[in-house]
């Protein structure tokens, strides 16, 4: 997984969650979530929720690093 855009949705996918499910639960409008899915965003100041939100680990969503798992 080499994007922010792969990576979230493949978190979106194993969660089982809509976009506008998650928009709800950060906080921010499905308009935004689309565009971190689709790439035309690249970041986003709530990354961390959106993390935890999916159950994943922060720095894996941002970067790719680690795992995907929950940070421990």
């Amino acid at each position: 997984m080499s994007t922010l855009a792969e990576r979230l949705k493949l978190a979106m996918f194993d969660a089982g969650v809509t976009q506008i499910w998650l928009a709800s639960r950060v906080g921010v409008s499905q308009g935004a979530i689309q565009k971190l899915t689709s790439g035309k965003a690249q970041s986003s100041g709530k990354i961390v929720e959106i993390a935890k939100a999916l159950g994943v680990d922060p720095t894996w969503l941002s970067s790719g690093e680690g795992s995907m798992g929950k940070a421990t």
